[in-house]
Parts: structure tokens; C-alpha cells; sequence
């Protein structure tokens, strides 16, 4: 092998391990923020629930625990996915990370936030109403 043959694959080496850290760095923050969403959603519905005491409030909160974890898994999913289709590529392309959030992620994460961000207001529009019914 010539000089100019290796220099050119170790310069396709720290091309592919740097463009893997961005893609595992990217990876790790969508995880942290999800856990960080779901685990205030969970809390504040939680909290809702041992305050009121009402059946539609515990419903919303297995509802919006159960996107979660469906979420949840949606989310690994797609960091094997992206594993995967990262590794097949040619190390030319990998300069730059494409397509960071596949769509069934992308629509469950918004699902899920409008799903725990309505529980949050009707369970808080309950808890007003049994307040207001103690004071009248």
C-alpha cells in the first residue's frame, strides 16, 4: 500500500468516527429531552389525579403514560434505524447527518404532547371547577 492510500483511508476513518459522535450526540439529546417531557407530564397529571380524586383524570393520565412509552419506543427505534442506515452509506456522505427524526417519531412526539398538554388542561379546569364548587 502506498503513503498516499493510507493517509486517505485514516482521513475517511476520522471523518466517519467524527460524524458518528454528531449522530450520537444527537441521539442522546433527543432521549434526554423526551425523558425530561414525559417525566413532567407524568408528575403534573400525577399530581392532578391525587388531588382530585376523578376517573377522567386517572384515564388521562394512563392515556398520556401509555403514548409515552409507546413514544419512548418509537424513539429507540429510530436510533437503530439511524445506526443502521448511517453505517450503510458510502463514507462520502457521511459528512453531514440527514434525516435526524424519522416521521412515525416525529408524529408520536407531537401526538403526545398535544395528548399531555390537553390532560394538563382539563385536569386543571376539573381541579378549578371542584374548588369554585367548594366556594359557591
Amino acid at each position: 500500500m502506498t503513503k498516499d492510500t493510507v493517509e486517505y483511508f485514516q482521513d475517511q476513518l476520522e471523518l466517519w468516527i467524527t460524524s458518528r459522535k454528531k449522530l450520537q450526540e444527537h441521539l442522546n439529546t433527543n432521549r434526554l429531552i423526551y425523558i425530561i417531557e414525559k417525566t413532567i407530564f407524568m408528575i403534573a397529571n400525577l399530581a392532578l389525579y391525587f388531588r382530585s380524586r376523578l376517573n377522567i383524570t386517572l384515564f388521562i393520565f394512563i392515556v398520556v403514560n401509555t403514548i409515552g412509552v409507546v413514544l419512548f419506543i418509537v424513539l429507540d427505534y429510530e436510533c437503530v434505524v439511524v445506526d443502521e442506515e448511517f453505517r450503510d452509506r458510502k463514507l462520502a456522505r457521511n459528512n453531514t447527518i440527514e434525516k435526524k427524526t424519522l416521521k412515525p417519531a416525529r408524529r408520536m412526539k407531537e401526538i403526545f404532547q398535544t395528548v399531555a398538554s390537553l390532560g394538563l388542561i382539563i385536569n386543571v379546569t376539573m381541579l378549578v371547577e371542584q374548588y369554585l364548587d367548594k366556594v359557591i
